[in-house]
């Protein structure tokens, strides 16, 4: 085999990889298109249906002042998140519930979970290090039929470096006690 014959086929193989590679960009890219074309929500996975609950976000959000039942915490039907900072529906938690305890609409809300987020500053652990954050969410579910707070959990981030970031906040901590409330 000549010098000339293992060049050609080299530069055959080169020529495939960077064809197979500008390819697989491509689809890469189709895809992004068609995923981020195909709602207006403002954060992946939230469903669209958020605008339904405007006109009752200041009614969900007084409910804070509900008297507490004694019993222990419990859901009775599906839920909706409120973020008491942003006077909206919370799009991190919202978008992360599952179809069988989240609110599609209005008429499906049995619950608000009101969620207080609050951001700590942590001490350094030795000068010099850098300032570390801390998100803890306060969580009080109310039940808008029966005009009670039926119950009340508080959660706490990883700490980070980043002061903005949603990866600390604990909301998976928050779905996850959602869900597994008892049903009544």
């Amino acid at each position: 085999m000549t010098g000339s014959s293992k060049w050609n086929r080299r530069r055959g193989a080169a020529l495939a990889y960077v064809i197979g590679a500008v390819g697989a960009v491509a689809v890469v890219g189709l895809v992004l298109i068609v995923v981020l074309s195909r709602g207006s929500s403002t954060m992946a996975g939230v469903p669209d249906n958020t605008a339904a609950f405007e006109p009752h976000l200041a009614t969900y959000l007084d409910m804070s002042n509900f008297a507490r039942t004694g019993a222990l915490p419990f859901r009775p039907g599906k839920v909706v998140t409120v973020s008491t900072q942003t006077e909206g529906v919370d799009l991190l938690t919202y978008g992360m519930l599952p179809d069988s305890i989240r609110a599609e609409s209005p008429q499906q809300v049995a619950a608000v979970a009101l969620i207080n987020w609050d951001r700590l500053e942590l001490p350094a652990a030795k000068e010099g290090d850098p300032q570390r954050y801390m998100v803890m969410a306060h969580v009080s579910l109310v039940d808008p039929g029966r005009r009670l707070v039926i119950g009340r959990a508080s959660f706490e981030g990883e700490p980070t470096e980043d002061a903005e970031s949603h990866a600390a906040r604990p909301a998976h901590q928050i779905v996850e006690w959602l869900q597994n409330l008892p049903r009544r």
